[in-house]
């Protein structure tokens, strides 16, 4: 088993470079989501057989943790999304009136281990973690015309999620709550 991994993690990595391209530049693009979406199957796979693939760093972390910062964002997500039959629903907020978002394939990304500057450990920040969004594609509701054609795309202001773990507890350091939720 540990050979066939590594034998598919080499193929994985030499075919045209992906695993790099999705670690560096190319982390945030559709290419890179879905390399390391490979990767991360493969390192479940293999059941942590593979120590050396740690720097990949696409576990969500130890239950404790997990546990830890689950709650919170959770809370955001619900407040952000409804989801009913394999797909998710939201308002955007960013117009003059709030329009229905349907989004197809949705997908929460991470944890991904930021790094800390002087500024932060003076505020007391021990750590940051970010999350990013993965949408197959998304459409708009118009009162008019109805549900709209679907976008193979990113919708517009899904940015990603922050979290920041400060004395001892999780909190949203940045979210697109102010673009997307239920209210």
């Amino acid at each position: 088993m540990k050979v066939l991994v590594r034998m598919i993690i080499v193929a994985v990595m030499a075919s045209g470079g992906l695993g790099g391209y999705s670690m560096t530049v190319g982390k945030d693009t559709i290419v890179g989501i879905q390399t390391q979406k490979v990767i991360s199957k493969i390192q479940n796979l293999a059941g942590g057989q593979l120590p050396d693939l740690k720097w990949l760093n696409f576990s969500k972390g130890t239950t404790d943790e997990v546990n830890t910062y689950d709650p919170v964002l959770q809370s955001c997500l619900d407040a952000m999304f409804f989801e009913n039959k394999g797909f998710h629903f939201s308002q955007s907020k960013w117009g003059a009136q709030s329009v229905p978002y349907q989004f197809r394939g949705l997908e929460v990304i991470g944890p991904r281990e930021m790094m800390i500057n002087g500024a932060d450990n003076a505020r007391g920040i021990e750590r940051r973690i970010s999350f990013e969004f993965y949408v197959e594609a998304f459409r708009n509701y118009d009162k008019a015309e109805g549900w709209k054609s679907w976008n193979i795309e990113m919708p517009p202001n899904l940015d990603g999620i922050v979290l920041v773990l400060h004395a001892g507890s999780w909190k949203i350091a940045s979210s697109p709550l102010q673009s997307y939720n239920l209210k």
